[in-house]
């Protein structure tokens, strides 16, 4: 048996007007679905790169604090060493 979808089908005439193509009404929700979800993996995969992005930036960001304050705590000891030792 088959359902009231797949019995259906539409005939969609080509811009030439010499040609029909047939195609049953599932296969069209099917294209649809396979096009909203390949829309919605591309949002998801841009999404995804802006927060990888931002990460990245706050990475970069976190290690030249950490170089900074490594040059700032290395000056502050150069004293306190040079005081220890003879």
């Amino acid at each position: 048996m088959f359902s009231v979808l797949s019995d259906m089908v539409s005939v969609v005439k080509s811009p030439s007007w010499h040609s029909t193509r047939t195609s049953s009404t599932g296969d069209l929700l099917t294209r649809n679905k396979r096009k909203m979800s390949l829309a919605k993996e591309k949002d998801d995969l841009r999404n995804l790169n802006d927060r990888f992005a931002a990460y990245i930036e706050k990475v970069r960001n976190l290690e030249e604090e950490n170089k900074k304050l490594k040059n700032e705590a290395w000056v502050t000891m150069v004293p306190t060493i040079s005081t220890i030792l003879p």
